[in-house]
């Protein structure tokens, strides 16, 4: 009887390899979203039920979910063009030291961060890192030169960004926002960070600075993201995302398309 269990093993493999195998794929888009209220404020505590997605005005169901808690990778952008160097260098002493302040005692202790400053192209100074320290070196070696090429600089920051290994991804640029050399307008690098799942704030040093690098921080801590099964294949077409939140006086801010 030996044979024949082996015979009837060696029969039901074959006829196992020329079943046919069906896989299914579903594609998943994510999206960096936060929520403020009515003060202003940015909400906390809410949860997958909260949310509704749609996809060009079609609801769509959310697979996946994390909350404020979950790290974020953050790419910090420096202007370092000659305007910066105006009136003794006061606006970029004053960004460098906000970025010191950030890096150093804002951050949450799992957020990764990478440097880079932009003139009329993009240098990254440190690549990808958890350690608070290595922001001392960039900053003290970034001089003010060169043209502004502000818009191309964001356009240019996406890829780099998406390289962290978070889920959550934002962009902080910091600049006098005197662009004066770009070749993209600024409709075009602000379409371009909606398509992405990078969440963009800009932090002006003509007025208000600290005012503003305290939002952005506050931000970084109040970010969710969300998953939907998406419908789109990649057909060439920009299809439009909506994100809505529960809750009488709630904005959320979040990626708008899909290309």
């Amino acid at each position: 009887m030996k044979p024949l269990a082996i015979a009837v093993v060696c029969l039901a493999a074959a006829v196992a390899a020329q079943q046919p195998s069906f896989q299914s794929r579903v594609d998943v888009v994510t999206i960096n979203a936060t929520v403020t209220g009515r003060d202003g404020r940015f909400v906390s505590g809410l949860h997958k039920e909260d949310f509704s997605v749609f996809e060009d005005n079609r609801r769509r169901d959310i697979v996946y979910f994390e909350d404020e808690s979950t790290p974020v990778s953050l790419g910090i952008l420096l202007d370092a063009s000659g305007s910066m160097g105006d009136n003794r260098g006061v606006k970029l002493a004053l960004a460098k030291e906000l970025i010191s302040r950030l890096v150093t005692h804002d951050l949450e202790a799992a957020t990764e961060w990478m440097f880079a400053r932009f003139t009329s192209t993009v240098v990254v100074a440190q690549e990808w890192t958890t350690d608070r320290a290595a922001i001392v070196q960039p900053l003290r070696e970034t001089r003010a030169t060169g043209d502004t090429s502000l818009y191309d600089a964001i356009a240019l920051s996406i890829p780099l960004v998406q390289e962290g290994r978070f889920q959550k991804k934002s962009l902080l640029v910091i600049s006098d926002e005197q662009d004066t050399k770009s070749l993209l307008h600024r409709d075009e690098a602000l379409r371009r960070i909606g398509e992405h799942d990078v969440r963009l704030r800009i932090v002006g040093v003509q007025k208000d600075a600290q005012e503003g690098m305290a939002y952005a921080a506050e931000e970084l801590r109040h970010q969710y993201l969300l998953g939907y099964a998406t419908m789109a294949r990649d057909d060439g077409r920009r299809h439009q995302i909506r994100v809505d939140v529960r809750g009488r006086g709630r904005t959320v801010q979040a990626r708008e398309a899909l290309n």
